[in-house]
């Protein structure tokens, strides 16, 4: 998995690209904590480039957003592929994030 990020108008964005398997989790769940910190808790995760994302993942990504949430910050779901859309959807987690159409979209304050 590749992970960058940029920071734009007080807001993180982290792009992951790749599975977000059981190997990978580490590393998600270290961008998130990065991410948060850095934004003050005003995170966007730009999943157009995910093709498979493991429950493991799925946890680092629901403990970021609860985070975020505790202090009034945000934790945003950018373009997640159609395979990762299913398994959001399955799980209901599709409720919890709120899921962006685009970057812009998800960088409004």
């Amino acid at each position: 998995m590749k992970i960058t990020t940029e920071k734009t108008g007080g807001v993180e964005v982290v792009h992951f690209s790749g599975a977000a398997d059981v190997s990978a989790v580490a590393a998600v769940r270290q961008a998130l904590r990065q991410g948060l910190d850095d934004s003050g808790f005003h995170l966007v995760c730009d999943l157009s480039k995910v093709n498979f994302i493991c429950s493991d993942a799925l946890g680092a990504f629901i403990m970021a957003h609860q985070a975020a949430r505790a202090v009034g910050g945000f934790l945003r779901l950018v373009q997640p592929r159609q395979r990762v859309a299913e398994i959001l959807a399955t799980t209901h987690l599709d409720r919890l994030f709120e899921i962006c159409d685009s970057l812009d979209a998800a960088r409004r304050p």
